[in-house]
C-alpha cells in the first residue's frame, strides 16, 4: 500500500497515512489519496523532493514521500503502479500487445540506468520487472518487437483431375495483428479455382498447372 511516513520532531512513534486517509497537524492537513500520490499542505510550505519538509505555523515535520514510476512502453502495457513508497521494492509485470513479443532487454533508470541483474530483474518469458529497493523516481523503458508474419500453405502442392473439386489448400498466417487480406501477386490459377477467404477451392475446367505467390 501507499503511504506517506511523518516524523513530527517531537520523539512520538512515526504516523502513517494509508490511502484515503487524512491527518491534521495544527495549520497542516496532509491527505493521501487512494490510487494517487498527491500531498496537500494548508497554511505552510511543500518542498517536493524525496525528503519533502513541511512547515506549519504550530510546527515543522519530515515526510518521507511515495516516489514516482514512469513507464515508457511502446506496444507493450504494464500492470504496476504509478509509485512506490521510499526504500519499498517495486514489481511489475510487462505484456506485450496483440502482434508484438517482449525484447530482450529494457532500460531502467533510477537517477541513473541501472544494470540488469544487479540493480533490477527482468524475465523477458513472463514480462516481470523487479526492483529491490526504489530511493529515487524510476523511468521504465521499453519497446515490444513485432512478431514476423508467416504464411503456409496447408497441402502446398495439390493434384486433381478435370471436372472434380480439388481438397481445398488453406492458407494459414501466423503473427502480426488484425485480420490478413491475401491476394495472389503472381501467376494464375487453373482454370476454375479461386482464392477467396483464405482458402484456394473450386472444380478445374481444362488440364494444365498452375504456381501463383500469394501474400
Amino acid at each position: 500500500d501507499s503511504k506517506v511516513v511523518i516524523d513530527t520532531g517531537s520523539g512520538e512513534p512515526g504516523v502513517v497515512v494509508k490511502p484515503g486517509g487524512t491527518l491534521n497537524l495544527g495549520d497542516i492537513t496532509i491527505q493521501n489519496p487512494g490510487g494517487d500520490t498527491v500531498i496537500v499542505v494548508e497554511g505552510g510550505t511543500l518542498n517536493t523532493s524525496p525528503d519533502t519538509t513541511l512547515t506549519g505555523k504550530d510546527g515543522t515535520g519530515v515526510v518521507e514521500h511515495v516516489l514516482d514510476v514512469t513507464a515508457k512502453l511502446s506496444n507493450i502495457t504494464h500492470n504496476g503502479p504509478s509509485y512506490v513508497n521510499s526504500g519499498e521494492a517495486y514489481s511489475t509485470t510487462l505484456t506485450p500487445e496483440a502482434g508484438y513479443e517482449l525484447p530482450d532487454t529494457i532500460t531502467v533508470v533510477m537517477g541513473t540506468e541501472l544494470e540488469a541483474g544487479t540493480g533490477y530483474t527482468y524475465d523477458k518469458t513472463s514480462g516481470v520487472v523487479s526492483i529491490t529497493s526504489v530511493t529515487a523516481s524510476v523511468t521504465i523503458t521499453a519497446s515490444g518487437n513485432p512478431i514476423p508474419v508467416m504464411l503456409t500453405a496447408v497441402p502446398n502442392t495439390i493434384s486433381g483431375k478435370v471436372l472434380k473439386a480439388i481438397t481445398p489448400v488453406e492458407l494459414q498466417v501466423t503473427g502480426g495483428s488484425g485480420t490478413a487480406e491475401l491476394s495472389i501477386t503472381a501467376g494464375t490459377l487453373p482454370a476454375g479455382l479461386t482464392l477467396e477467404n483464405g482458402r484456394i477451392a473450386g472444380t478445374p475446367t481444362e488440364t494444365g498447372t498452375g504456381t501463383v505467390t500469394v501474400q
